[in-house]
């Protein structure tokens, strides 16, 4: 792909700009003293951010949106099909249309060195960690999708910094648009099968996207996953130009904080060392040694690294918990997935409440009818189960015939009155969610929820 040039460009139209994602490649090039416009279906966080930044957003798409604002160039997320309004009147009036990767890659380019986190699940949890390790030596820019909860943004830029740190989004292909000088792969899952369609093509896409990129110097990958092991081992004995390097090789468990109970920290162990963390399951831990092994890896000095993992607190809404009153735990997980949400009900299940699942499904039917069994098994002898519906009818009418251990509701005024009704002491209510742009934000129901 050749870089994207700038050079001649003032004025920018993002489509879908309220995204976590999309809103600070705005605000970047917003600092970069490009004129940015934007719209959006719903309002946010991000948006008011936007807002803030004097960026002028748009709810709603409208063709008077590409006249009104006269822009040079569009930018799209994945999420913007062609028959987008906005997207016919750019391509209509012949105004060049670009993925949001492109831009990214535009950023990055301004970088001497770049930082690429990619895998099924995690990668803002383990890139948010690098920012914490590598912040004891190096000035970092990062551009993230979520807000971490110390610094309550999700991206930083400033010109004199030479290291961008960046998720890498392996749900479309879009990749290929990136080329980070070091790469960190967390782990392979099944997951986005209208492009990747099967773990063996995950795998075959992954081996193309490094062979290809002729930039790499490092690639970081979690060998305990047993489908990133895969990649992990077809390069192993090959010839390259970049060095491989094994994580969570050797690293050991040592506690796991419980939900209801009253310690303040997880322990693992890594290379005779012994760390802490507030973040509670495996998966975080995992993401934790996955950091630690790049911090290690630039040099960073390991009582440094301890004191920033014991203070790392993660991002918001990843498994971030409420305690309310009456011993009732409210906790969000940003999950889609049917293995991590599974995985996740696994940790939560050794605690002694009872647990209610508020389940906001995602993904496409054809995604859900292949996972279906799982998601049965995943919900099963759950104490109370709420399923909320998804933006296409037909996959709740799918949904609601096979989990038919579920309560069904259709809007937040239902599910705050069904949980304020059923609910009033000793509970763990676990929220599942991942399309927080909607008008029914499950997570916010979650933050205001009174017992």
């Amino acid at each position: 792909m050749n870089n994207l040039n700038l050079d001649l460009i003032k004025k920018i139209h993002f489509i879908g700009i309220g995204g976590c994602g999309m809103s600070a490649l705005a605000l970047i090039l917003n600092k970069l003293e490009f004129s940015i416009t934007g719209s959006d279906l719903y309002d946010s966080y991000y948006t008011e951010l936007l807002k803030k930044n004097k960026i002028k957003f748009t709810k709603g798409h409208y063709k008077f949106n590409i006249y009104k604002n006269n822009p040079e160039i569009i930018v799209k997320s994945s999420i913007i099909n062609d028959d987008n309004i906005e997207i016919i009147t750019a391509k209509k009036n012949k105004i060049p249309i670009y993925h949001r990767s492109q831009i990214l890659n535009y950023i990055c380019n301004l970088h001497q060195k770049i930082i690429g986190i990619m895998g099924s699940n995690g990668k803002g949890t383990t890139a948010g960690a690098i920012i914490n390790c590598l912040s004891i030596k190096y000035n970092l820019n990062y551009i993230l999708g979520a807000i971490l909860e110390e610094e309550k943004t999700n991206y930083n830029f400033k010109k004199e910094n030479n290291i961008i740190i960046i998720e890498i989004d392996e749900s479309d292909g879009s990749f290929f648009n990136l080329f980070p000088n070091y790469l960190i792969i967390n782990n392979i899952d099944l997951d986005h099968i209208e492009y990747l369609k099967s773990i063996e093509n995950t795998q075959n896409l992954f081996i193309k996207y490094i062979e290809s990129n002729k930039s790499l110097e490092k690639v970081f990958i979690n060998i305990e996953n047993k489908e990133s092991k895969v990649i992990f081992n077809y390069f192993k004995d090959k010839k390259k130009s970049f060095r491989l390097i094994p994580a969570l090789d050797d690293y050991k468990i040592l506690n796991l904080k419980k939900v209801d109970e009253s310690e303040n920290y997880s322990k693992f162990n890594l290379n005779n060392k012994t760390f802490v963390t507030p973040l509670f399951t495996r998966y975080n831990i995992e993401n934790l040694v996955m950091a630690l092994t790049v911090g290690i890896d630039f040099d960073c000095n390991t009582n440094d690294l301890f004191n920033q993992i014991k203070k790392y607190n993660g991002l918001k809404d990843r498994f971030n918990l409420i305690k309310k009153e009456k011993n009732i735990y409210i906790i969000k997980v940003f999950a889609h997935c049917s293995y991590e949400i599974g995985k996740t009900l696994d940790y939560i299940r050794i605690s002694n409440l009872p647990i209610c699942v508020v389940y906001k499904p995602f993904g496409s039917i054809n995604y859900l009818k292949k996972e279906i069994d799982y998601f049965k098994k995943t919900f099963f002898n759950i104490d109370k189960f709420v399923l909320c519906p998804h933006n296409n009818n037909l996959v709740n009418i799918f949904l609601r015939k096979k989990l038919d251990n579920s309560y069904y509701i259709n809007n937040k005024e239902e599910l705050i009155n069904y949980l304020q009704d059923n609910i009033n002491k000793d509970y763990i209510i676990v929220f599942f969610s991942v399309n927080k742009l909607s008008d029914f934000n499950i997570f916010d129901v979650a933050d205001k929820l009174v017992f």
